[in-house]
């Protein structure tokens, strides 16, 4: 079997080639003990290109680090967020920004992946109708 992978180009352009991990359970860590799937629920994140009904890979084992995507519960609910580290670190979503100090924190984990299911379908008994 033959598999394309695009390039980072402004053009779209196919090459063709074997893909290391072809397995997603693997590509992802989906069958570690540390790795979570989440639904997201909002449209908190588009600009980081997180989209409502995305799933998000999350793993515990990661370690924080600066302008990583995370998942943390603060006072109680879960959020997904971009973490900015300084003097005093703070969550980002699109335009909001979330102080962490005086607040009930917990991290989660650390974004790994995104998975998105495209919105087209296809009408099987449409699509292969004799003509």
């Amino acid at each position: 079997m033959s598999l394309f992978l695009l390039s980072e180009s402004t053009e779209i352009e196919l090459i063709q080639g074997p893909l290391n991990e072809q397995d997603l359970n693997l590509f992802l860590s989906v069958k570690s003990p540390y790795t979570y799937l989440f639904r997201m629920k909002s449209d908190e994140m588009n600009d980081y290109g997180i989209f409502s009904n995305d799933i998000v890979v999350c793993r515990r084992d990661l370690a924080v680090e600066d302008g990583d995507i995370i998942i943390m519960a603060v006072n109680g609910k879960f959020l997904l967020r971009k973490f900015i580290d300084g003097r005093e670190p703070y969550l980002l979503s699109d335009d909001k920004k979330i102080e962490l100090a005086g607040k009930d924190i917990e991290l989660f984990g650390v974004v790994a992946g995104i998975i998105r299911k495209g919105n087209r379908t296809v009408n099987l008994k449409k699509s292969f109708k004799s003509k």
